[in-house]
C-alpha cells in the first residue's frame, strides 16, 4: 500500500447522523451513516449532501484511530449534493487527538488510464 493512499484512509471518516422529520403532525426520529474525508487540520469535513442535512440534530465523526468526535453542519448544496461539517476541535484538542487531513492532486494532470482511488467508510 501506498503512502499516499494509507494517508488518505486517515482522512476518511464515518459519519452518524440522527435527524428529526415531522409528517402528518408527529415528530419521527432516524438514523443513518456516511463517510467523508478530512478537509483541513481545523476540522472541516466534506460529505454528501444526502448523508448529513439541515434536519440533522446530531452528527458524530469517527476517526481512522476508531475514536468519535461531534460535528456540526455548516454548509448544505441539494443540487451538488455536498454538505460540510465542522469537528468539535475544543473536544480533538481536549482529546490530544490530531486530524490527517486528505491532500488533493490536480485533476488537471490526470491522464487516461491512471490509477485514482475513491474511498469511504459504510
Amino acid at each position: 500500500m501506498s503512502r499516499g493512499f494509507r494517508q488518505l484512509l486517515d482522512a476518511v471518516v464515518r459519519i452518524d447522523v440522527r435527524e428529526v422529520a415531522f409528517e402528518a403532525g408527529t415528530r419521527r426520529y432516524s438514523a443513518s451513516i456516511g463517510s467523508g474525508v478530512i478537509l483541513s487540520a481545523d476540522g472541516v469535513v466534506l460529505t454528501n449532501a444526502h448523508v448529513a442535512s439541515p434536519r440533522a440534530i446530531e452528527l458524530n465523526i469517527t476517526l481512522a484511530n476508531l475514536e468519535r468526535v461531534t460535528a456540526r453542519l455548516v454548509g448544505w448544496d441539494h443540487w451538488t449534493d455536498l454538505a460540510v461539517l465542522r469537528i468539535d476541535m475544543a473536544e480533538v484538542k481536549r482529546r490530544g487527538f490530531k486530524l490527517s487531513p486528505a491532500r488533493f492532486g490536480d485533476s488537471q494532470t490526470l491522464f487516461p488510464g491512471e490509477v485514482v482511488y475513491a474511498v469511504g467508510t459504510p
